[in-house]
C-alpha cells in the first residue's frame, strides 16, 4: 500500500495493482479481501486486475504457476460485489470472446486477456469490435491493412520514444499462425528491423514470404453477432 501511495504521489495519476489472489497457503476468500481493502484505502488504488490463481513461490516456475494453481473466478466475481466502488478487472484462463463474455456477466468491470492475444492474435481478436462492443465499422479488415496501419503506429512510437523494435514487432509476430511460410515471415520482418528497415519497409518485406490469399482475405465473423 505505501508502495502504491508513493507511486501515485510522485506520477500524481492514479496506480492500478496486478495480483493474484492469494500467495502460497494464504489463499482464502478473506484474506483476498483484506488485500484489496487495505491497498485500495492505504494505497488510493481504485482499480485491480486480479488473475484469479495463487501465486506458489515455492515449487512451481513461473510457467508452471499460470496453469497448475487452480482457478477461482468465484473469488474475483464476490469481489466485486463486495467492493462495488473498486474497479475489478479479471485475468486468468481467458482464451476466447466467449470465455469474455461469460466473465463480463459475472459483473466485474473488465477482461484481460494475454497470452492468447500473442500467441494468435487474429483468431483471438478478428471478431472482437462486433462481438464485445457492437461495432461493425472497422470490421471486414485484412491482416495486410491491420499490418499497414499498425506499421505506421510503431514506426511512429520508435521515433518519438525510442522504443525497442522487438517489443513493437512482438505482437505481430504470430499473427499468421498456420499460414504455410509463417515462420519466414517472422525472420524476414525481425531481420530487417534489425538491419535498420523502418516498420513498413520491414512489414512489405515479411508479407512478400507469404500466399496473398492468407494475406489480404478480410476477417470473417468467428460466430454469430449476438443480439
Amino acid at each position: 500500500a505505501e508502495i502504491c501511495a508513493a507511486m501515485a504521489g510522485e506520477l500524481g495519476r492514479p496506480v492500478s495493482v496486478k495480483c493474484r489472489i492469494g500467495l502460497d497457503n494464504e489463499e482464502t476468500y478473506e484474506s483476498f479481501c483484506e488485500f484489496l481493502e487495505t491497498v485500495s484505502a492505504k494505497g488510493g488504488v481504485e482499480h485491480f486486475i486480479v488473475h484469479a490463481r495463487t501465486a506458489v513461490l515455492g515449487g512451481l516456475s513461473p510457467k508452471q504457476n499460470r496453469t497448475i494453481p487452480p482457478l477461482k473466478y468465484h473469488y474475483v466475481y464476490q469481489a466485486k460485489r463486495d467492493f462495488p466502488h473498486l474497479g475489478i478487472t479479471l485475468n486468468g484462463g481467458v482464451h476466447t470472446l466467449e470465455d469474455v463474455r461469460q466473465h463480463l456477466a459475472e459483473g466485474v468491470d473488465g477482461v484481460m486477456v494475454g497470452r492468447a492475444v500473442m500467441d494468435r492474435p487474429w483468431e483471438a481478436l478478428r471478431d472482437v469490435d462486433s462481438q464485445l462492443y457492437s461495432d461493425s465499422s472497422r470490421g471486414g479488415l485484412t491482416r495486410r491493412e491491420i499490418l499497414n496501419f499498425y506499421a505506421q503506429y510503431a514506426e511512429k512510437e520508435r521515433l518519438d520514444f525510442d522504443q525497442s523494435v522487438h517489443v513493437l514487432a512482438k505482437p505481430i509476430l504470430n499473427l499468421f499462425t498456420s499460414v504455410p511460410r509463417q515462420k519466414l515471415y517472422k525472420r524476414t520482418l525481425v531481420e530487417s528491423l534489425v538491419d535498420g528497415s523502418t516498420f513498413p519497409v520491414a512489414v512489405s518485406a515479411a508479407l512478400k514470404n507469404l500466399d496473398p490469399s492468407a494475406v489480404d482475405l478480410p476477417a470473417l465473423p468467428l460466430c454469430p453477432n449476438p443480439a
